[in-house]
């Protein structure tokens, strides 16, 4: 029982592809941060090891900066681990993990260091650098099936308008996982901006986009921030929050699965951290409830749960993770919320906005 008392659990990972599951403890009476891995071999039989890694306790007082260096030093790098090459940790059966990890198994990852922008223009320029170079090997990876898109592709996003945004008492970022550019930008321009696209909505007060995403997230965000429905065209609520893709090279109309999704997150999670930190909100709706349940938020960006809930802490403040549903999506069975008969789409979304709002209590 002592024991117990002695550590502290810092998170649960597991890779998605390999199968192994990490745990990451702090031993207070060694001072020391211990990873503990769990997988079974080609024939089935349970394997366990322990490596511990005095480096981490550098950062052991900040609980986020510890959760975002064990995604980038083990996750990003659980093969280094095992093999040892830099004798940075103890390893124990580092044959038995090899194989089972298999070299059909191996997901070759390209890290980079570890993003502190204050503004999101300097940390655009080197997020879209590090694209630029990033290794073939990482490029089949994270490209999806897209035939348009280069490496060099880069959708910019963020705050629609500074000056509102600042003066919001609800700040409100929704996260989406790529934009529909195979088929459009990426024919002609290498540079599309979100925050464009969402002025020229404002502006020409007329979504054209198929699924409507301007237009519905502009409903969406007058529920989160309590904004009576009447008092505000959308057009105009358009400019009140901010959007984020987590690819920011874009893909096609549909994504054919999530692999290569997570794979740029795991790939650039420093920046999209980086990002999050730099708008400071209040609240983060998650766009698409696969997005959400592939919980990229807390493998790689750091995100803690508290029972059936998500939060990012910014600032010693916990910002709510909401998963709400995609804009392009209807859902049959779901009730209209009241005051939206007029839109059944949008009224069902909105029921589900509000289901997430009495959750957190926002």
């Amino acid at each position: 029982m002592k024991d117990e008392y002695e550590t502290q659990k810092i998170c649960n990972i597991t890779d998605y592809v390999t199968k192994i599951r990490y745990k990451v403890i702090y031993r207070s009476s060694a001072d020391r941060y211990e990873i503990w891995t769990q997988f079974r071999d080609d024939l089935g039989k349970l394997h366990r090891n322990r490596i511990t890694f005095v480096e981490a306790i550098s950062v052991e007082a900040d609980k986020d900066k510890t959760i975002a260096y064990v995604n980038d030093y083990l996750v990003a790098n659980h093969i280094n681990i095992y093999e040892d090459k830099q004798n940075k940790c103890n390893v124990g059966s580092r044959q038995s993990a090899q194989k089972a990890n298999g070299p059909q198994k191996i997901i070759p990852v390209h890290t980079f260091e570890k993003h502190d922008c204050k503004d999101l223009e300097q940390l655009f320029k080197e997020w879209r650098k590090a694209q630029s170079e990033e290794p073939d090997d990482i490029w089949k990876l994270t490209k999806g099936t897209a035939v348009n898109i280069s490496k060099d592709h880069f959708r910019r996003d963020g705050i629609i308008d500074e000056e509102i945004f600042r003066r919001e008492k609800t700040k409100i970022l929704f996260i989406s996982s790529e934009a529909n550019d195979d088929e459009y930008s990426a024919k002609y321009n290498d540079s599309p901006s979100t925050v464009d696209d969402y002025i020229s909505y404002h502006l020409s007060r007329h979504d054209d986009w198929k699924g409507k995403m301007r237009e519905r997230l502009s409903e969406l965000y007058k529920v989160l921030s309590h904004t009576e429905r009447n008092s505000m065209d959308n057009p105009d609520a358009a400019l009140h929050f901010a959007v984020m893709d987590i690819n920011k090279r874009g893909g096609g109309a549909l994504v054919a699965n999530d692999n290569h999704i997570e794979n740029y997150c795991k790939q650039y999670a420093s920046f999209i951290r980086n990002k999050i930190e730099i708008i400071n909100l209040d609240i983060v709706a998650i766009i698409g409830t696969n997005l959400y349940n592939m919980d990229l938020h807390g493998k790689y960006l750091g995100a803690i749960k508290d029972g059936d809930k998500d939060y990012f802490v910014i600032d010693g403040k916990s910002v709510p993770i909401l998963s709400l549903w995609q804009t392009a999506y209807y859902q049959g069975r779901c009730g209209v919320a009241k005051g939206y008969e007029d839109n059944k789409i949008i009224g069902k979304q909105v029921a589900k906005v509000l289901d997430e709002m009495r959750k957190y209590g926002v």
